[in-house]
């Protein structure tokens, strides 16, 4: 979580905080809302064919993680069509490449 999270005023996650399953269930108990994590590479891999693939923010796989899968670095090599760029993990939804697979790094 990049932020407390409060309910009724009282933060019931804690800022830092990484989602499990048991945090998982107390966000499930709350009312609907925006809540802000740190963008993170999970293990789920989907594939697109490459004009799908220019529609997004494509991280390098070798950009360095945490051992919670967060990115290490403020910014990360990525390319989005054909121009290359540094991106915050922060700014955007970013896919990071890994061969011909992609796996999703979520943020909000």
């Amino acid at each position: 979580m990049r932020e407390n999270v409060p309910s009724k005023g009282v933060p019931v996650i804690e800022a830092k905080s990484v989602i499990n399953t048991e945090i998982g269930a107390k966000l499930a108990k709350l009312t609907s809302r925006m809540i802000k994590v740190v963008p993170f590479v999970s293990s789920e891999v989907i594939y697109l064919p490459a004009d799908e693939e220019d529609k997004f923010v494509i991280a390098q796989a070798n950009a360095p993680l945490e051992k919670n899968s967060q990115f290490k670095e403020e910014r990360v090599e990525a390319r989005f069509a054909d121009r290359y760029l540094l991106e915050s993990p922060e700014k955007s939804t970013i896919w990071m490449s890994h061969r011909s697979r992609l796996s999703a790094s979520l943020h909000h």
